[in-house]
């Protein structure tokens, strides 16, 4: 009669565990990067709203209580919002959009214009500067975050200009130091 042991040696097992380890130390920087690019997401979006929302409202026929045109411009600068990042032990924390929809924040007249707020908790703070009228007229959306709270920021930004056509322009997405 055979005996049939139908199990693991213990060399296997320790080979499987340095399998598993190496692993790990492979793929662990490139798994906290991945992270961090997945978090960069909500950035890229969030400024490509704020451009075309710039883009809506500079092309709307705008006029006031006495119904003359105005000029077309874009809405007035504003931010950033919130005002400072959320760290707790040196970990980034999401802001809860259910506190940032008064008049100080994305309730104000500028976001509500861009058509821009945030449903979602999130990291990043934002602000749209502008400046001109008419063709002079350009602007400048901004995303910023500190994705591990060490005093360096992650910068997105997307520019918009008036071109001779009186359209609106609005130039590819600016990233500076994106997995800081």
């Amino acid at each position: 009669m055979r005996n049939q042991n139908k199990g693991f040696t213990l060399i296997e097992l320790m080979i499987v565990v340095t399998i598993i380890g190496i692993l790990a130390v492979v793929a662990g920087p490139e798994l906290m990067k991945y992270q961090i690019r997945a978090k960069t997401a909500e950035a890229t979006q969030n400024v490509s709203k704020v451009a075309d929302g710039a883009r809506a409202y500079y092309l709307a026929e705008m006029t006031n209580r006495q119904g003359a045109l105005i000029p077309k411009q874009f809405p007035t600068s504003f931010g950033p919002t919130p005002a400072n990042f959320a760290c707790a032990n040196n970990a980034p924390l999401k802001h809860d959009p259910t506190q940032f929809n008064d008049a100080q924040t994305f309730g104000n007249a500028t976001w509500q214009s861009l058509q821009f707020s945030v449903s979602k908790p999130f990291l990043f703070r934002y602000q749209f500067a502008t400046q001109g009228t008419g063709q002079a007229a350009f602007f400048t959306a901004r995303a910023e975050g500190d994705l591990d709270c060490d005093g360096l920021s992650s910068l997105y930004e997307q520019t918009g200009l008036v071109d001779n056509n009186n359209q609106v322009v609005i130039n590819q997405l600016f990233r500076r130091d994106p997995l800081e």
